[in-house]
């Protein structure tokens, strides 16, 4: 039998810790403040080293992977800094994929910090041995497998990807940080600059000269761009739909009423262009484009085009649109029997939401203009935010609105939610039943969230409704009769029921989940008229 040479170490504590250090000196360099941390036997350096530091630095805890990776997420999207996720090795690891996935289709920066046995185990099967290195693949397109004495360098990072950092270490329980500088301050992230590059707009003259009835579709947005696509629209002057994810979706109306749009799947048959500003919109119109003939014009700050068959470049959005002419264009259509036509379907639906109260659509639209002004709202995936887009009211009250849409998935929701909220703000989740039931472990860290207003509104119609109108067999919707009471008990959150019609919510005491049932005869009222109109 072959014998395996065993390298031993003499001070594992010392080769640890400087590891530890090493790496968390780093992502302090990166601007890393806050540290979503999953304790293990392996990863124990890393807390450790964490508590010498007196910097402004703040670590969130959690007995669960994947609910601190979804964390992380909404901290990403809340503060727009990079933020870390340390655990232990093994199957632990594995938990961060769905994360990891969301981050990468949203230009999210997670810093993945994975403690790993030491090399010579890769491929043994030894308990808690896993494959580590590079794990995530394309979703963490910048990796690092570092082992003592290795120096954690990583140049070139371009802020907008995902960074895997494994570190491999030996069994160890103590430490040793005092022979170590003191850590450094966390780098202060600076708004990121114009790009000095000049951009041609030949491609965009192009588009523009060879459609007769264009419009416009916003999708997400980063917050610095928002007043550079506002001014955009109001220049262009054609017809534009903002998705709630967007930002902008109210203040744009209000800006420029004659031309914002409160639907597009109804008109769409008269469109034969289209300019997608921001990420991958979510309405029905896009998913046709798979099938109809209509060009596309997409400018994002990202690389992902959201059709098949078509690639394209990100840009800075920001300089892209404050520097493009559009005010040299001379459009000669006449929109104002299509934003008629439009304004008529608003009229519709209002009237079909006062018609059938006691509809999930209508208690949408009773939920947003029920909810504070200046509050975060979080949409969940997928029939809540379609709702929100649908029905929700276009009052302006400066709320911001977030959403995991990178990749459309329905897990981690709860806990994104929770990343996003802000002490200062009314915080609000509007989820589905399912959704809810993908991430029960989410409320955890709400008992180290303090003096933070907590809504979750969970909207329970018994099952995926979202695909009933889609598919015959009621298994595809996997149908309950759950009560979220109990949920709410468990994490010691207070309990609101409401059923049909309401007025409003009771005054808000302490961190709240709230629980909708529509009518279920109602709502399929609902989407039988809708279709009719």
């Amino acid at each position: 039998m072959q014998q395996i040479e065993k390298k031993t170490t003499l001070h594992p504590e010392k080769e640890n810790s400087r590891l530890a250090y090493e790496i968390i000196s780093f992502c302090l360099q990166l601007g890393v403040k806050e540290y979503c941390v999953c304790p293990g036997g392996r990863n124990t350096s890393f807390i450790e080293c964490l508590n010498t530091s007196d910097k402004n630095i703040r670590s969130f805890f959690f007995y669960e992977e994947r609910s601190a990776a979804f964390f992380a997420l909404g901290r990403g999207k809340l503060t727009g800094c990079p933020i870390a996720v340390i655990t232990t090795s093994g199957t632990a690891v594995g938990e961060l994929l769905p994360a990891a996935m969301e981050a990468y289709y949203s230009g999210i920066p997670v810093i993945f910090i994975t403690a790993d046995r030491p090399r010579r185990f890769r491929g043994s099967g030894a308990p808690q041995t896993a494959e580590q290195q590079n794990i995530f693949g394309v979703y963490a397109p910048y990796f690092l497998d570092l082992e003592f004495p290795d120096v954690c360098r990583l140049p070139n990072w371009d802020r907008k990807s995902s960074i895997h950092l494994n570190a491999c270490m030996e069994e160890s329980y103590k430490y040793c940080f005092e022979e170590f500088p003191e850590l450094p301050e966390p780098n202060e992230i600076l708004s990121t600059k114009s790009s000095e590059a000049e951009y041609d707009y030949t491609d965009f003259y192009t588009f523009m000269n060879s459609c007769k009835h264009p419009i416009v579709i916003v999708s997400t947005l980063e917050e610095k761009t928002r007043s550079s696509v506002m001014e955009f629209l109001s220049d262009l002057k054609i017809p534009f739909y903002c998705e709630a994810i967007s930002g902008i979706r109210e203040s744009a109306k209000s800006l420029c009423e004659s031309f914002c749009l409160t639907s597009c799947d109804k008109f769409h048959t008269s469109i034969d262009g289209i300019i997608r500003i921001g990420g991958v919109p979510t309405l029905r119109l896009w998913r046709d484009l798979e099938t109809k003939n209509i060009p596309v014009l997409s400018l994002s700050p990202l690389p992902f085009s959201g059709l098949s068959g078509q690639t394209i470049e990100s840009i800075d959005l920001q300089k892209y649109l404050s520097d493009c002419p559009v005010n040299t264009l001379k459009i000669k259509t006449d929109f104002s029997s299509f934003m008629q036509s439009d304004r008529e379907y608003a009229k519709k639906i209002s009237d079909l939401i006062a018609e059938e109260l006691n509809a999930e659509q209508s208690m949408v639209r009773k939920i947003s203009e029920i909810i504070p002004g200046n509050s975060h709202v979080f949409l969940g995936n997928s029939l809540s935010i379609r709702h929100w887009d649908m029905y929700a009211t276009y009052k302006e009250k400066n709320i911001k609105i977030f959403g995991s849409r990178g990749l459309n998935g329905i897990d981690g929701q709860i806990s994104t939610f929770l990343g996003v909220c802000d002490p200062k703000a009314s915080n609000w989740a509007l989820i589905g039943d399912l959704t809810a039931l993908y991430d029960l472990a989410g409320p955890w860290i709400i008992h180290q969230m303090e003096n933070i207003n907590i809504n979750i509104i969970v909207m329970n119609n018994g099952g995926g409704k979202i695909f009933s109108g889609l598919f015959s067999n009621p298994q595809i919707q996997n149908k309950h009769n759950f009560s979220f009471e109990h949920f709410a008990g468990l994490w010691k959150l207070d309990y609101v029921k409401i059923e049909g019609d309401f007025d409003g919510f009771p005054e808000y005491s302490r961190p709240r989940l709230i629980e909708c049932v529509p009518d279920d005869d109602a709502s399929y009222r609902f989407k039988e008229k809708l279709k009719k109109l």
